[in-house]
């Protein structure tokens, strides 16, 4: 019985995980696609470090279909060294859907990625 329960719960966890990690990839596509660019802001660059395992986030502004929007998007080291809170970001977002959205760097990474 606990064999099974384990296997529920594991099988849920890797669903939810693989299902997030295909809707940001249909999103990036989406954005590499149809974005809409914008005038960003950094606003704040955060290290979160986890058993030994550092992450990089930064939180920027932009301004989409009239009002002020926020996002977030985890960074490589060198990107977070070479920009500071303040800075101007390009970022593109979505139209129909203007909460989504990703700095013009994270996008070009990913068009690279996706040339290989």
């Amino acid at each position: 019985m606990e064999i099974l329960l384990f296997i529920v719960v594991f099988g849920a966890l890797a669903s939810f995980v693989l299902f997030n990690l295909y809707r940001r990839a249909k999103q990036i596509h989406r954005l590499l696609n149809e974005g809409v660019p914008a005038q960003g802001t950094l606003v704040a660059k955060r290290r979160i470090t986890q058993k030994s395992r550092a992450r990089f986030i930064f939180s920027y502004e932009y301004e989409a279909d009239g009002r002020q929007r926020k996002g977030r998007s985890v960074v490589s080291r060198e990107v977070f060294d070479a920009h500071a809170e303040g800075q101007a970001l390009a970022v593109r977002y979505l139209a129909n859907k203007p909460s989504v959205s990703a700095p013009e760097f994270v996008l070009e990474k990913a068009r690279q990625d996706l040339k290989r």
